[in-house]
């Protein structure tokens, strides 16, 4: 198979990011947010931050934020204090990359493996970065959509804070900006 064939071929797999729903809800609370846009969001907010954060690589910060969920084409996924639905999640992503991975040219299969173990290792300073806004823009999606998720799943501010204080604790800057969106929701009652 050509390169070019090959690309196209991947791209119409991708696409099906599209499809995957997440349990947080669009700010109109009519449907739920695609895995896509959530990434999108994500890559947006490390654009938005990025100069903030000069010492950084933002090519690499927003290739792991565009493709950081994309095995989920295969996995699924599952809410974040969903702890029988996430069960073995790791495992199934790991095959679904290796799927993913086999389907592109070598040397994207080699970057896109290399960016997501980075990723997944929450080690580097971009890694970090890109981890904590993906854990902030579901929290400010909430607050957005009156807490529908949260109010569907009965989640509490400590059940919140559980998953998502761990990515953020690294940086004041980030960590502020989960408090001030707490802070509403909590004014706006929108938590159990």
């Amino acid at each position: 198979m050509e390169r070019t064939d090959q690309l196209m071929a991947f791209m119409r797999e991708a696409a099906k990011h599209h499809l995957v729903l997440r349990q947080i809800w669009c700010p109109d609370q009519q449907r739920q947010e695609s895995d896509s846009e959530h990434a999108w969001h994500v890559a947006l907010f490390i654009m938005l931050l990025g100069k903030d954060y000069p010492q950084l690589n933002m090519e690499k910060m927003l290739k792991m934020a565009l493709i950081h969920d994309l095995a989920e084409v295969y996995a699924g996924d599952f809410y974040v204090l969903d702890k029988k639905g996430r069960e073995g999640k790791k495992e199934r992503e790991q095959k679904a990359w290796e799927t993913l991975c086999a389907q592109l040219p070598q040397d994207l299969g080699i970057e896109f493996q290399q960016l997501i173990t980075e990723y997944e290792a929450k080690q580097s300073p971009e890694a970090k970065l890109v981890n904590a806004c993906d854990k902030l823009q579901p929290t400010l999606m909430n607050l957005c959509s009156e807490g529908k998720s949260w109010k569907k799943h009965h989640a509490t501010q400590v059940d919140i804070s559980s998953v998502k204080l761990p990515a953020l604790q690294h940086d004041p800057k980030l960590l502020e900006m989960y408090e001030t969106v707490m802070q509403e929701a909590r004014k706006r009652a929108l938590l159990s």
